[in-house]
Protein backbone atom coordinates (compact mmCIF):
# COMPACT_ATOMS: atom_id res chain seq x y z
CA UNK A 1 0.00 0.00 0.00
CA UNK A 2 1.33 3.03 -0.64
CA UNK A 3 2.04 5.73 2.07
CA UNK A 4 0.77 8.84 2.39
CA UNK A 5 1.16 11.77 4.09
CA UNK A 6 -1.28 13.97 5.76
CA UNK A 7 -2.09 17.64 4.46
CA UNK A 8 -0.40 19.95 6.92
CA UNK A 9 -1.51 23.18 8.93
CA UNK A 10 -0.47 24.89 12.06
CA UNK A 11 0.50 28.17 13.34
CA UNK A 12 2.91 30.88 14.12
CA UNK A 13 3.68 32.89 17.04
CA UNK A 14 6.37 34.94 19.00
CA UNK A 15 5.40 32.58 21.57
CA UNK A 16 3.47 29.08 21.63
CA UNK A 17 0.66 29.65 24.03
CA UNK A 18 0.79 26.67 26.55
CA UNK A 19 -0.89 23.94 26.36
CA UNK A 20 -1.00 25.14 22.50
CA UNK A 21 -4.77 25.34 21.89
CA UNK A 22 -4.95 25.51 18.43
CA UNK A 23 -3.38 22.49 18.04
CA UNK A 24 -5.74 20.14 20.65
CA UNK A 25 -9.06 22.05 18.93
CA UNK A 26 -7.83 21.32 15.07
CA UNK A 27 -6.44 17.47 15.99
CA UNK A 28 -9.96 17.55 18.12
CA UNK A 29 -11.80 18.62 14.28
CA UNK A 30 -9.75 15.91 11.92
CA UNK A 31 -10.27 12.92 14.16
CA UNK A 32 -14.30 13.19 14.46
CA UNK A 33 -14.41 13.82 11.12
CA UNK A 34 -11.67 11.14 9.74
CA UNK A 35 -9.75 13.73 7.70
CA UNK A 36 -6.42 13.35 6.58
CA UNK A 37 -4.61 16.70 8.25
CA UNK A 38 -1.69 17.56 10.81
CA UNK A 39 -1.36 20.41 12.35
CA UNK A 40 1.93 21.54 14.59
CA UNK A 41 2.78 25.26 15.86
CA UNK A 42 5.71 26.88 15.52
CA UNK A 43 7.82 29.77 17.74
CA UNK A 44 9.02 31.92 15.83
CA UNK A 45 11.42 34.92 15.69
CA UNK A 46 11.51 34.85 11.52
CA UNK A 47 8.29 35.55 10.51
CA UNK A 48 9.51 35.69 7.19
CA UNK A 49 11.29 32.24 6.91
CA UNK A 50 8.94 30.18 8.93
CA UNK A 51 6.13 31.46 5.89
CA UNK A 52 8.83 30.33 3.45
CA UNK A 53 8.92 27.14 5.47
CA UNK A 54 5.10 26.77 5.64
CA UNK A 55 5.23 26.87 1.62
CA UNK A 56 8.14 24.70 1.11
CA UNK A 57 6.15 21.97 3.18
CA UNK A 58 2.62 22.62 1.85
CA UNK A 59 0.99 23.68 4.40
CA UNK A 60 -2.60 24.18 3.47
CA UNK A 61 -2.99 27.36 5.84
CA UNK A 62 -1.44 28.73 9.53
CA UNK A 63 -2.86 30.65 11.96
CA UNK A 64 -0.95 33.77 12.96
CA UNK A 65 -1.02 34.79 16.36
CA UNK A 66 1.13 37.82 17.97
CA UNK A 67 2.99 39.82 16.97
CA UNK A 68 2.41 39.07 13.33
CA UNK A 69 -0.94 39.75 12.50
CA UNK A 70 -0.01 42.89 11.15
CA UNK A 71 3.73 41.95 9.87
CA UNK A 72 2.46 38.90 7.85
CA UNK A 73 0.30 41.04 5.31
CA UNK A 74 3.61 41.80 3.81
CA UNK A 75 4.11 38.86 2.51
CA UNK A 76 0.23 37.58 1.74
CA UNK A 77 -0.46 37.80 -1.79
CA UNK A 78 -4.16 39.24 -1.48
CA UNK A 79 -6.35 39.73 1.39
CA UNK A 80 -9.96 39.46 2.11
CA UNK A 81 -11.97 42.56 2.39
CA UNK A 82 -12.13 42.17 6.61
CA UNK A 83 -8.40 42.10 6.55
CA UNK A 84 -7.92 45.40 4.70
CA UNK A 85 -10.29 46.73 7.12
CA UNK A 86 -9.07 45.69 10.21
CA UNK A 87 -5.36 45.88 9.25
CA UNK A 88 -4.85 42.31 11.24
CA UNK A 89 -4.79 38.81 9.85
CA UNK A 90 -5.08 36.28 11.73
CA UNK A 91 -5.49 33.26 8.97
CA UNK A 92 -3.80 32.39 6.06
CA UNK A 93 -4.81 29.68 3.08
CA UNK A 94 -2.45 28.72 1.01
CA UNK A 95 -3.26 28.16 -2.89
CA UNK A 96 -1.00 26.21 -5.15
CA UNK A 97 1.30 28.86 -3.06
CA UNK A 98 -0.85 31.79 -3.42
CA UNK A 99 -1.35 32.64 0.12
CA UNK A 100 -4.28 34.55 1.01
CA UNK A 101 -5.24 36.46 4.47
CA UNK A 102 -8.30 36.11 6.65
CA UNK A 103 -9.21 37.41 9.78
CA UNK A 104 -11.39 35.02 11.69
CA UNK A 105 -11.28 36.62 15.10
CA UNK A 106 -14.22 38.89 14.39
CA UNK A 107 -16.15 36.53 12.92
CA UNK A 108 -15.69 34.17 16.26
CA UNK A 109 -16.68 37.05 18.65
CA UNK A 110 -20.29 37.65 17.05
CA UNK A 111 -20.47 33.73 16.96
CA UNK A 112 -19.64 33.89 20.87
CA UNK A 113 -22.29 36.85 20.97
CA UNK A 114 -24.73 35.12 19.38
CA UNK A 115 -24.40 31.56 20.86
CA UNK A 116 -25.21 33.81 24.38
CA UNK A 117 -28.19 35.01 23.27
CA UNK A 118 -26.91 38.32 22.15
CA UNK A 119 -28.33 39.32 18.37
CA UNK A 120 -30.25 42.80 19.33
CA UNK A 121 -27.82 45.37 18.04
CA UNK A 122 -27.39 48.64 20.85
CA UNK A 123 -25.04 50.34 21.98
CA UNK A 124 -21.34 48.98 22.96
CA UNK A 125 -18.03 50.46 24.20
CA UNK A 126 -15.14 48.37 23.81
CA UNK A 127 -12.15 49.04 25.95
CA UNK A 128 -8.65 48.86 24.40
CA UNK A 129 -7.30 50.20 20.62
CA UNK A 130 -5.29 46.88 19.59
CA UNK A 131 -5.74 44.34 16.93
CA UNK A 132 -8.53 42.61 19.18
CA UNK A 133 -10.47 45.97 19.49
CA UNK A 134 -9.99 46.68 16.04
CA UNK A 135 -11.61 43.42 15.52
CA UNK A 136 -14.52 43.51 17.53
CA UNK A 137 -15.28 46.96 16.46
CA UNK A 138 -15.53 45.84 12.84
CA UNK A 139 -18.09 43.01 13.99
CA UNK A 140 -19.90 44.87 16.14
CA UNK A 141 -20.41 47.78 13.23
CA UNK A 142 -21.31 45.51 10.43
CA UNK A 143 -23.63 43.81 12.72
CA UNK A 144 -25.54 47.01 13.10
CA UNK A 145 -24.17 48.20 16.72
CA UNK A 146 -23.45 51.97 17.77
CA UNK A 147 -19.57 51.19 18.81
CA UNK A 148 -17.64 53.75 21.13
CA UNK A 149 -14.06 53.06 22.11
CA UNK A 150 -12.38 53.70 25.51
CA UNK A 151 -8.76 53.43 26.14
CA UNK A 152 -5.46 54.65 28.04
CA UNK A 153 -3.86 55.34 24.94
CA UNK A 154 -5.87 57.74 23.42
CA UNK A 155 -3.66 58.43 20.07
CA UNK A 156 -4.05 54.66 19.25
CA UNK A 157 -7.90 54.78 20.17
CA UNK A 158 -7.84 57.99 17.80
CA UNK A 159 -6.40 56.47 15.13
CA UNK A 160 -9.24 53.21 15.39
CA UNK A 161 -12.14 55.69 16.05
CA UNK A 162 -10.85 58.01 12.40
CA UNK A 163 -10.70 54.29 11.07
CA UNK A 164 -13.79 53.27 11.52
CA UNK A 165 -15.82 56.22 11.89
CA UNK A 166 -16.64 56.53 15.58
CA UNK A 167 -17.08 58.89 17.82
CA UNK A 168 -13.76 60.41 19.52
CA UNK A 169 -12.56 58.19 22.05
CA UNK A 170 -12.94 57.62 25.97
CA UNK A 171 -10.27 57.84 28.01
CA UNK A 172 -10.68 54.76 29.89
CA UNK A 173 -9.29 57.06 33.30
CA UNK A 174 -13.06 58.30 33.33
CA UNK A 175 -15.41 57.37 36.21
CA UNK A 176 -18.48 56.26 34.64
CA UNK A 177 -19.66 55.04 31.17
CA UNK A 178 -23.26 55.37 30.95
CA UNK A 179 -25.33 54.21 28.26
CA UNK A 180 -23.82 51.18 27.33
CA UNK A 181 -25.54 47.81 26.59
CA UNK A 182 -22.48 46.07 26.15
CA UNK A 183 -19.19 46.00 27.39
CA UNK A 184 -16.33 44.52 25.82
CA UNK A 185 -12.74 44.34 27.73
CA UNK A 186 -10.16 43.92 24.96
CA UNK A 187 -7.28 44.98 27.12
CA UNK A 188 -4.49 42.47 28.83
CA UNK A 189 -6.10 43.41 32.16
CA UNK A 190 -7.86 40.01 33.79
CA UNK A 191 -8.18 40.94 37.30
CA UNK A 192 -10.87 43.00 39.20
CA UNK A 193 -7.82 44.77 41.68
CA UNK A 194 -7.25 47.79 38.69
CA UNK A 195 -10.63 49.80 38.54
CA UNK A 196 -10.58 49.63 34.85
CA UNK A 197 -12.98 46.20 35.25
CA UNK A 198 -14.99 47.90 38.21
CA UNK A 199 -18.69 47.64 36.15
CA UNK A 200 -19.95 50.40 38.74
CA UNK A 201 -18.36 52.27 35.98
CA UNK A 202 -20.70 51.14 33.49
CA UNK A 203 -24.28 51.43 34.98
CA UNK A 204 -26.48 50.51 32.24
CA UNK A 205 -24.83 47.48 31.30
CA UNK A 206 -26.87 44.21 30.06
CA UNK A 207 -23.97 42.31 28.71
CA UNK A 208 -20.08 41.93 29.48
CA UNK A 209 -17.88 40.20 26.81
CA UNK A 210 -13.92 39.49 27.95
CA UNK A 211 -12.13 38.43 25.48
CA UNK A 212 -9.24 37.32 27.47
CA UNK A 213 -9.94 33.18 27.40
CA UNK A 214 -7.41 31.74 30.22
CA UNK A 215 -8.87 31.16 32.68
CA UNK A 216 -11.56 29.45 31.26
CA UNK A 217 -13.89 31.76 33.62
CA UNK A 218 -12.41 35.19 34.43
CA UNK A 219 -13.18 37.17 37.23
CA UNK A 220 -14.67 39.95 35.17
CA UNK A 221 -17.13 37.27 33.82
CA UNK A 222 -17.82 35.96 37.11
CA UNK A 223 -18.31 39.71 38.21
CA UNK A 224 -20.75 40.17 35.62
CA UNK A 225 -22.65 36.98 36.03
CA UNK A 226 -22.96 37.95 40.05
CA UNK A 227 -24.47 40.89 38.91
CA UNK A 228 -27.12 38.68 36.99
CA UNK A 229 -25.54 40.15 33.47
CA UNK A 230 -25.53 37.83 30.34
CA UNK A 231 -21.03 36.76 30.48
CA UNK A 232 -19.46 36.22 26.93
CA UNK A 233 -16.24 34.28 27.58
CA UNK A 234 -12.98 34.61 25.54
CA UNK A 235 -12.43 31.00 25.25
CA UNK A 236 -15.63 31.19 23.11
CA UNK A 237 -14.38 33.82 20.87
CA UNK A 238 -11.36 31.29 20.68
CA UNK A 239 -13.35 28.77 19.46
CA UNK A 240 -15.42 30.24 17.50
CA UNK A 241 -12.76 31.84 15.37
CA UNK A 242 -10.87 28.53 15.09
CA UNK A 243 -14.20 27.10 13.77
CA UNK A 244 -13.71 29.08 10.46
CA UNK A 245 -10.24 28.65 10.26
CA UNK A 246 -11.09 25.26 9.94
CA UNK A 247 -13.49 25.21 7.43
CA UNK A 248 -10.67 27.86 5.17
CA UNK A 249 -8.70 24.82 5.50
CA UNK A 250 -10.36 21.60 4.97
CA UNK A 251 -13.62 23.13 2.99
CA UNK A 252 -15.68 20.75 5.20
CA UNK A 253 -17.93 21.89 8.18
CA UNK A 254 -16.23 21.82 11.46
CA UNK A 255 -17.01 19.14 14.17
CA UNK A 256 -17.63 22.22 16.83
CA UNK A 257 -18.53 19.81 20.20
CA UNK A 258 -15.56 18.44 19.61
CA UNK A 259 -13.44 21.26 19.06
CA UNK A 260 -15.25 22.75 22.32
CA UNK A 261 -14.26 19.62 24.31
CA UNK A 262 -10.62 19.86 23.35
CA UNK A 263 -10.47 23.73 24.23
CA UNK A 264 -12.41 23.56 27.35
CA UNK A 265 -10.33 20.39 28.55
CA UNK A 266 -7.25 22.47 28.11
CA UNK A 267 -8.00 25.66 29.73
CA UNK A 268 -7.28 25.86 33.57
CA UNK A 269 -10.30 27.05 35.59
CA UNK A 270 -9.71 29.74 38.39
CA UNK A 271 -8.94 27.19 41.02
CA UNK A 272 -5.64 26.14 38.46
CA UNK A 273 -7.24 23.00 37.83
CA UNK A 274 -8.40 21.93 34.38
CA UNK A 275 -11.71 22.24 32.76
CA UNK A 276 -13.51 19.47 32.92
Amino acid sequence: MARTFPTLCGSVSGRVTPPVLGVKMHKAGYQALDLDFGYAAAESQDLKGTVASFIELGFRGFAVSMPYKLEIIKYLNEVSPDVAAIGACNTVVNTDGRLTGHNTDWRGAMDALCERGVEQPGRAIVLGAGGAARALVFGLKNAGWHVEVAARNLQSASVLATDFDLPSPHDLQKLHFPGFDLVVNTTPVATLSEKLLDLDRFPDAKVVFDVVFNPVHTPLCAEAERRGLISVPGWLMLLHQAVHQFTLYTNVDAPIFAMREALLQALPRPDGLLAS
